[in-house]
């Protein structure tokens, strides 16, 4: 049943996931030196596209995105156990959570790394935001798959 609205909604967190390896998450501008940096799942870049070496994540946000991506993907053809499926995009869900929260503490690193506040302006961007989207798809689908399980359950009972 590859034509459920689930379906959709677990493809469009997928691929609003896979946005974040395209789209920046935040982008900072240093007033003192005139220096610009961009933050991206896999780590902070400076003008140039060449990596920041002095700044290291301790969370591996790029892994743990990747494994979102392929449990939501694995998920879509666990239709026929809907228990089953209905704890992988759970499980998920806590996942993108999980890179939506760690999205902010580097954030906030970030910042203490480049410099104080007043010299430095940092403005989210659209890849910062999408986890939230993500999570939000997760939850539709995840509400989905309990309503045909309820609507399987209740058809076990007339028979």
């Amino acid at each position: 049943m590859i034509q459920r609205k689930q379906t959709l909604f677990l493809l469009a967190a997928a691929v609003l996931l896979g946005l974040m390896y395209v789209l920046p998450a935040v982008s900072y501008h240093r007033t003192t030196d005139d220096a610009d940096f961009t933050f991206h799942p896999w780590g902070l870049e400076n003008h140039l596209g060449v990596a920041v070496p002095d700044f290291g994540f301790s969370l591996p946000l790029h892994w743990i995105l990747a494994v979102c991506i392929l449990g939501l993907g694995v998920s879509v053809f666990l239709y026929r156990d809907r228990p089953r499926q209905m704890r992988v995009v759970r499980g998920i869900s806590l996942l993108i959570l999980l890179c939506g929260g760690a999205q902010v503490f580097v954030h906030q690193s970030v910042q203490s790394y480049l410099g104080t506040a007043p010299h430095m302006q940092s403005t989210f961007q659209a890849g910062f935001f999408l986890p939230f989207m993500a999570f939000v798809c997760c939850w539709l689908a995840e509400r989905g798959i309990r309503k045909d399980e309820e609507l399987v359950k209740s058809m076990d009972r007339i028979r």
